[in-house]
């Protein structure tokens, strides 16, 4: 299990990296699997929207960073969106 202090711990330095060794560039960040991508970019409430951004996303979009999340359960039309920007 997580804790919420480690995991903002976590977050927080994706950030950092992010805004110190890439500004204004993109990038993808890879989780290594669905359970994964559960821990670090956990749905809200994943019956009520499949298509929430992740808490890593709401994240760095609160830090000035624009990101997206992109995983299996997108449909193809959201995928294409995300692909363009």
């Amino acid at each position: 299990c997580i804790s919420k202090e480690s995991n903002d711990l976590v977050l927080s330095q994706i950030a950092d990296v992010i805004k110190i060794n890439y500004q204004n560039q993109c990038g993808i960040i890879y989780c290594f699997s669905r359970a994964g991508y559960d821990r670090v970019g956990n749905r809200k409430n994943k019956r009520q929207n499949k298509n929430l951004i992740s808490i890593l996303a709401q994240y760095l979009l609160a830090d000035n960073i624009h990101a997206l999340s992109y995983h299996a359960d997108l449909n193809d039309s959201l995928r294409q969106t995300i692909n363009i920007r």
